[in-house]
C-alpha cells in the first residue's frame, strides 16, 4: 500500500504544480485539497505556508492520527476532530473550555464510551451525544436511565442502530421516532408504521431513505423517498440502475446515479444517461490519475478515494514485477545455470584477473 500511496502522491504533486494558484487561492480549491484522499504529510509540509482548510484537514483520514499527534506543535490541528478515545485525549494532552464542541463530538464518537464513562464519571460527558454513539449497548443505557429522563433523549436514542426497536418501545420512544432506527426494515416496517405516517413528514421520509434496503426503496416509488439521499447509499449497484431505470427517470433524477460512488465507474462512464459533470464532481471512486485532464472547478468536490480493487491490482502488479526481478537476479548470479556461470566467470576475469595484471605491471 505504501507504493500505491507514493504513486498517488506523485500524481497529486503534478496536479498541484499545474493548478497551484487556483487550488490555494480559492475557497473551493482549499476545501478540495484539504479533503482529498490521496493527500500525504509530505505534501502538507511542502505547502505548509499555503491556505489550508484546517477543519477538513483534521478530519481527513489520509493523514493518520499518529502523524497529526507527532506534528502537534507544527500545525494548528483541531483536536476535537481527531481525539476518539480517552487514551487519545491523554496522549494529545490538550484542554478544552467548558461548553466547547469537543465534549459533544467526543461523547458521540468515543469508541470506548461504555468503559470510559465508568472510569471517568466526572468528565464533562454530553449525554445527548452519547445516545447517538453507536458503541453503546442496551445494558449501558439501562444502567444510566436516570440521566435520560427528558423526552429529547428518546429522540436521540431512536437513531442508534445498536438499540433494538423493542428496546426503544419499552423505554417509551414514540412510534414516529422509530422511523429513525436503522433496524427498521421491509419485514417490520408496517408493524410499527402506517403508510400515512410514512408519508407524513420529511424527517420520516429522510430517515427511511437512509435506513431501508435499497431494493425495497426502488420497488416502492409510491412512498415519498428523498431522491437526493439515495446517491449516498453504499449499496446501490449498476444492476439496480438497469433494473429500476424507471425509478430514476421519474421526475428527472438521473443525475443522482451519476454520483453514486458505489456504482462501478466504468459502467457509469459508458452508460447513456450518466451526467458526466456530476460523475467527475462527486464519484469518489475516481483516482487523481483519472482527473488530471480536468480543471479544478470540475473536481473540487471529489475526494478521489479510488477503489479497493484498483489498489489491490496495483499491489498485485507491483509484487509480480518484484518477483520476476528476483527470479531474474537468481538466474543472473546462480551457478546452477550455464548462463549464470558464464556471467560469473566473465565478471571474475574482468574484476580480478585484469586488476592482478595491472598490479604486477
Amino acid at each position: 500500500m505504501h507504493k500505491y500511496r507514493k504513486e498517488e502522491e506523485k500524481c497529486l504533486l503534478d496536479y498541484i504544480g499545474k493548478n497551484e494558484e487556483e487550488i490555494f487561492e480559492t475557497q473551493g480549491g482549499k476545501n478540495w485539497i484539504s479533503n482529498v484522499a490521496c493527500l500525504t504529510m509530505n505534501i502538507l509540509k511542502k505547502y505548509r505556508h499555503k491556505n489550508w482548510q484546517w477543519l477538513a484537514l483534521s478530519q481527513n483520514l489520509a493523514i493518520s492520527k499518529q502523524e497529526k499527534i507527532a506534528t502537534k506543535g507544527e500545525f494548528p490541528w483541531l483536536w476535537e476532530e481527531i481525539i476518539e478515545t480517552m487514551d487519545d485525549y491523554v496522549q494529545c494532552n490538550v484542554k478544552f473550555d467548558i461548553g466547547h464542541p469537543f465534549y459533544h463530538k467526543f461523547s458521540k464518537k468515543n469508541k470506548n464510551i461504555c468503559r470510559d464513562v465508568e472510569e471517568y464519571p466526572d468528565f464533562l460527558w454530553d449525554w445527548r451525544a452519547i445516545c447517538l454513539n453507536t458503541n453503546i449497548t442496551e445494558s449501558f443505557i439501562s444502567k444510566h436511565l436516570d440521566k435520560l429522563e427528558d423526552d429529547i433523549f428518546k429522540t436521540y436514542l431512536s437513531f442508534n442502530k445498536n438499540l433494538s426497536i423493542d428496546f426503544l418501545l419499552s423505554n417509551q420512544v414514540p412510534n414516529e421516532k422509530i422511523a429513525n432506527n436503522p433496524n427498521l426494515n421491509e419485514k417490520n416496517l408496517h408493524i410499527y408504521l402506517s403508510k400515512k405516517l410514512i408519508n407524513s413528514t420529511r424527517k420520516i421520509q429522510d430517515a427511511l431513505t437512509e435506513n431501508m434496503a435499497i431494493d425495497f426503496i426502488l420497488s416502492h416509488p409510491e412512498y415519498n423517498w428523498n431522491y437526493e439521499l439515495i446517491q449516498f447509499r453504499d449499496d446501490i449497484t449498476s444492476d439496480d440502475i438497469v433494473k429500476f431505470s424507471d425509478f430514476f427517470h421519474r421526475n428527472g433524477h438521473m443525475h443522482i446515479i451519476s454520483s453514486c460512488s458505489n456504482v462501478d465507474k466504468k459502467f457509469l462512464q459508458t452508460y447513456a444517461h450518466t451526467n458526466l459533470d456530476y460523475f467527475y464532481r462527486w464519484h469518489s471512486g475516481l483516482t487523481i490519475k483519472e482527473v488530471l485532464h480536468l480543471p479544478l472547478e470540475k473536481i473540487f468536490l471529489n475526494k478521489l478515494e479510488g477503489t479497493r480493487e484498483e489498489k489491490l491490482k496495483f499491489l498485485r502488479e507491483y509484487y509480480a514485477v518484484r518477483k520476476i526481478e528476483k527470479a531474474f537476479l537468481t538466474c543472473y548470479w546462480s551457478l546452477e545455470y550455464a548462463w549464470g556461470r558464464r556471467r560469473l566467470e566473465k565478471e571474475y576475469d574482468s574484476l580480478f584477473l585484469d586488476q592482478t595484471v595491472k598490479e604486477k605491471m
